[in-house]
């Protein structure tokens, strides 16, 4: 049976309802990129004690384009191997600045969750409570990157959205 044997106005109700459910499929394949840190001051050690949530296989993904490597967190036998590119990775995209100099990101670990949560700890020196904070994790990959980060202190929270062509904020908590 030709397209042409159905009348016309049969036609273009068909073309209609195969217009909306293209519309409605497409809209459902949608993908979100958001990693989610938190920060909390440690008033004893001066430090800000991170824990970063990003999904791993988009992680996993970034990591073998930025060093050409096999790369795979399921890979327990690998450990020590990843560990070592996480630390390199996390401190290519993660920058903080303390009164204009930049200070050492020190790497805790990570956890891989059955759901592909990927947990990656870090902390900074932050004595003053005020630095800048760049967060580039991911944008090289996908442009619609969100990184929102919450910083804690006794005395102050601050959030930010971390994205692809705003990276950097200033971090101020000294009342």
């Amino acid at each position: 049976m030709s397209i042409f044997a159905i009348p016309k106005e049969m036609r273009k109700y068909i073309l209609n309802i195969v217009f909306i459910v293209a519309i409605s499929v497409n809209s459902f394949a949608h993908e979100y990129f958001m990693s989610v840190t938190r920060g909390n001051y440690n008033p004893e050690t001066q430090m800000m004690e991170c824990e970063m949530k990003v999904t791993a296989h988009d992680l996993e993904k970034a990591i073998r384009v930025k060093y050409a490597k096999a790369f795979d967190l399921d890979d327990q036998a690998k450990r020590y191997q990843h560990d070592q590119l996480l630390s390199m990775y996390i401190s290519s995209k993660i920058e903080v600045m303390v009164n204009d100099k930049y200070v050492n990101l020190e790497y805790i670990g990570y956890e891989l969750e059955v759901n592909d949560d990927l947990w990656i700890y870090f902390q900074f020196k932050a004595p003053n409570r005020t630095f800048k904070y760049q967060n580039k994790v991911l944008t090289e990959l996908f442009a619609m990157q969100q990184n929102v980060t919450h910083f804690k202190t006794a005395e102050c929270e601050k959030s930010f959205v971390f994205t692809k062509n705003q990276s950097t904020e200033k971090f101020t908590c000294n009342e």
